[in-house]
This record gives structure tokens, sequence and C-alpha cells, in this order.
């Protein structure tokens, strides 16, 4: 229930129709730390290397919101923590790093915003941990991190499958996205991740 209220019903709906208000009225927004406030963000703009030909301020900030909806409230209730006890598996073919989200990292950009996928130094693959969480007060969590992140080559475009859901950092998350880049800027990568082999790691 909670995927459908926040990924759906707020984050993507009513984030399309609000976005824009929370903008003209950002000043107010982030006094008050209201309704509109939830629908912001501390970095509103975006970061540098995201759409760098982007210069209209209004739209740079609408698209970054539909990108990142609802940050000021999905981190509205974060406590500073640290983790332990981690237990699980991870599928891999360059880098394992089990305890950390399966994502994507650009060469070009050194983020995730460029248009070169460094399949080297991604963490493709699946994963699946448990650990524990301890915040600053002495609270202590359980949660778990399930995601995953695999190139495909589909016609002109390599296509990631990224999918995670989890609870961590004292927050609970669920997301589906399929990121296309151009293959003929990825040729040698693909070729690269295509003929490794695959293989598990167990901590």
């Amino acid at each position: 229930m909670r995927f459908i209220w926040y990924n759906i019903i707020l984050g993507c709906l009513l984030n399309w129709l609000i976005a824009p208000i929370a903008i003209l009225f950002q000043e107010q927004a982030n006094k008050r730390k209201g309704f509109l406030w939830m629908f912001l963000s501390d970095n509103v703009t975006g970061d540098k290397t995201w759409r760098p030909n982007l210069k209209n301020k209004f739209l740079r900030q609408y698209f970054w919101m539909l990108r990142n909806p609802m940050q000021n409230w999905y981190w509205k209730d974060y406590v500073e923590g640290t983790e332990s006890d981690f237990s699980g598996c991870c599928k891999y073919k360059f880098v394992a790093s089990p305890a950390t989200w399966r994502t994507m990292k650009c060469k070009d950009t050194g983020d995730n915003h460029g248009r070169i996928i460094d399949f080297e130094n991604s963490p493709f693959g699946k994963q699946h941990v448990t650990f524990k969480r301890t915040d600053k007060n002495g609270k202590v969590q359980n949660c778990y991190r399930k995601s995953t992140c695999i190139p495909y080559r589909f016609l002109w475009w390599i296509i990631l499958a990224k999918r995670r859901s989890g609870h961590e950092a004292g927050l609970f998350q669920y997301n589906f996205t399929f990121p296309c880049y151009l293959y003929k800027n990825n040729k040698d990568g693909w070729q690269l991740w295509k003929n490794a082999e695959w293989k598990e790691i167990t901590i």
C-alpha cells in the first residue's frame, strides 16, 4: 500500500500537478514546512551533470522533481545511524560489493547522469541482504536491501532493468526504472559485459 501511495499517487499523479506550484512558491513553502514543502528538496535544481544544456531554471527544477519526487517528504523522518551484521548474497560480474544497492555509473560524468556506461565499475547484478541499523538515538531496526540492475541490448539501445525495494536508512523505498543508452556509445563496454562470467558471493 505504501508503494501505491508514494510511487503512484503522490510521486506520479499528484507530483505532475503540484510540483510547478511548489516551485513558484518555494520560498514560502520552505518557511512554512507544509504541504508544498513536501514536494521540494534541498537540491531542487538537480545535479550539475544532469541535463547540463537545460538552462531554463523552471523547467530544470520541474523535470528534476519529476525524476526525484517528494524528496522532503521521503527524508523527513531520517535519523543518522550505523549499519552492521550484514547477511545475504549477490550475483555479479565485475563489482561485488554485496551490501550496496545494485546500480550503475557512467564513465563520462562519474555518476549516473552520463551517456557512456562504466560496465567494469558499475555494481550490476542482483542483491538481497539483511542487516541491522542503529540510529544515533540507540534505536535498532531490522533492515534489508533487495535490488537488481542488469543491462540488456535491444536494437540500438542498451536498457538497464533497475528495481529496488528495501528498508534502509530508517526509511522504506521501492522503485523500478529502465533508463536507455545508445548502443553505439557503449559497444565496447557491452561486449566486455556480455562475455564476462556470472559470479556469486555470500556474506
